[in-house]
């Protein structure tokens, strides 16, 4: 299946500006070779503005390949924890329980092993065994255990996915993963 990734505004903007400055930078370009300026000055000004404006554009480029990469590994994070949830779905189906730790559900995804761990941070999932072992509504099952880091000037989205008991799988930003954490691995049946 295809997957869109969504971009931030931000990232279009920046993408938008890059394109625009390339375009001036061509205009510019095309108006200096027509017109032949012969002054000193003007080429080392002409220079020193060239060479600005390209590295404004590559930064502008950097920032939206690390913006794109950063959202195809959210992405591949989230299609890891959904072979997870088949898993434990497929288990809690055959035993009417779920499972006390996450690799007991490896006899049942097509997946095997290699779903147990985050594509981006290399890391084992952290599974929270709900009380009774029973899908508990409205609470985590299982999610990253390292964040997920975007290296922005601009902006930072660090965050983890969690796979809850319906289901769907969330995005947390990563000031309130150690709340979620505690508020439901504390609890009791």
């Amino acid at each position: 299946s295809r997957k869109e990734v969504s971009l931030s505004p931000t990232t279009l903007l920046f993408f938008c500006l890059s394109a625009s400055i390339c375009c001036l930078l061509i205009g510019i370009c095309i108006r200096i070779v027509f017109q032949r300026v012969a002054v000193h000055r003007a080429r080392r000004s002409f220079l020193i503005f060239l060479l600005g404006t390209c590295l404004l554009h590559g930064a502008l480029n950097y920032t939206l390949v690390q913006s794109l990469r950063f959202e195809a590994g959210r992405l591949s994070c989230q299609a890891h924890l959904r072979e997870i949830r088949a898993g434990l779905r497929d288990y809690q189906d055959q035993r009417r329980v779920l499972p006390n730790h996450l690799h007991e559900i490896v006899d049942y995804t097509p997946a095997r092993q290699t779903i147990m761990i985050c594509p981006v941070t290399g890391a084992d999932y952290t599974y929270i065994s709900p009380p009774g072992r029973r899908a508990v509504p409205n609470r985590p099952l299982c999610f990253d255990s390292a964040p997920h880091t975007q290296l922005s000037p601009w902006k930072s989205n660090n965050g983890r996915n969690f796979l809850h008991t319906s289901g769907s799988i969330l995005w947390i930003a990563e000031d309130a993963v150690e709340r979620i954490r505690n508020r439901f691995s504390s609890r009791t049946p």
